[in-house]
């Protein structure tokens, strides 16, 4: 593992991006694990910035972490709609390749982790 030390929550951003960015140049359908929360906020912002840059996410697919069980995708505090806010919006992403846990079932739990195993994730981002 590599720990790269950063003064502040901006050059952690730009550096988190740069190591996506290695991966998106070289592999234009990477599945990427994303997280929610404060920490990847700046890094989702790098994102946007490349989509307005020419970079386009068309052929990316995204797997989140978690989401709250019981409530709607499309409550204002699901984990859904923040990644729709915070990134899904702003670039090309086709939204049937975003997948966020739906979790009010056992069976929605068990299409999701069905929907893991078709997969391997090439880089998966997390928050402190």
């Amino acid at each position: 593992m590599k720990v790269i030390v950063c003064e502040n929550y901006d050059e952690m951003s730009a550096k988190a991006f740069g190591v996506m960015k290695e991966l998106l140049d070289a592999k234009k359908d990477a599945v990427l694990g994303l997280a929610t929360g404060s920490s990847p906020v700046g890094l989702y912002k790098e994102m946007i910035q490349y989509h307005k840059d020419g970079y386009s996410y068309k052929d990316i697919k995204s797997y989140n972490l978690d989401e709250y069980v019981g409530i709607d995708r499309n409550d204002p505090q699901s984990y859904y709609t923040f990644m729709y806010e915070n990134l899904f919006k702003d670039i090309d992403i086709d939204l049937n390749n975003t997948h966020v846990p739906y979790g009010n079932t056992e069976a929605d739990c068990k299409a999701y982790e069905d929907a893991l195993s078709e997969v391997s994730i090439d880089l998966q981002v997390l928050g402190i």
